[in-house]
């Protein structure tokens, strides 16, 4: 939801309505596309997850995946609206056992 507004909606078409082909070409888009963002929505955009993710944590409904974890630790270690906070949904998470 958060990538949606720094995202053109033809840039966010990574659910299965491209091809195989396709999805890498939308994926670069989409990052391309949130990477060129103007700051100001990078940071409301990174706000809103932030601030999703951590009620979502306090509420203790459910516990947060290891990649939303990763999101909140990046927001403390970079405060302010780092643009890279949602980049890291971008990439592969690996952790090691």
């Amino acid at each position: 939801m958060q990538l949606r507004t720094c995202s053109s909606p033809g840039a966010v078409c990574l659910t299965g309505c491209c091809e195989a082909g396709g999805r890498s070409q939308a994926l670069r888009a989409a990052f391309t596309q949130l990477m060129t963002a103007p700051q100001a929505e990078g940071a409301a955009a990174g706000a809103g997850l932030v601030a999703r993710l951590q009620s979502q944590l306090d509420s203790a409904a459910t516990p947060l995946a290891p990649r939303d974890e990763l999101a909140l630790r990046l927001d403390r270690q970079y405060p302010g609206g780092d643009v890279g906070v949602l980049a890291s949904f971008f990439l592969n998470f690996v952790s090691r056992p």
